[in-house]
């Protein structure tokens, strides 16, 4: 059971991060974006990428 939710857990949260990583990247080489939007689009990049880094290093933990 402590598997089951573990996993669930981590492939719940990953697949947000990586959702939150491709939607801004996505909308950076696809639209002109003015300086303040790209900027904010790179801030979310920069944070959702520290996130996706401490799950994985949570899983490497186990």
């Amino acid at each position: 059971m402590q598997k089951f939710n573990l996993k669930d857990k981590y492939s719940h949260n990953l697949g947000n991060a990586l959702q939150a990583i491709y939607t801004p990247s996505d909308l950076l080489s696809s639209f002109q974006l003015n300086k303040k939007e790209e900027e904010q689009l790179k801030v979310t990049l920069s944070d959702t990428l520290q996130e996706a880094t401490k799950l994985l290093k949570e899983i490497r933990e186990f």
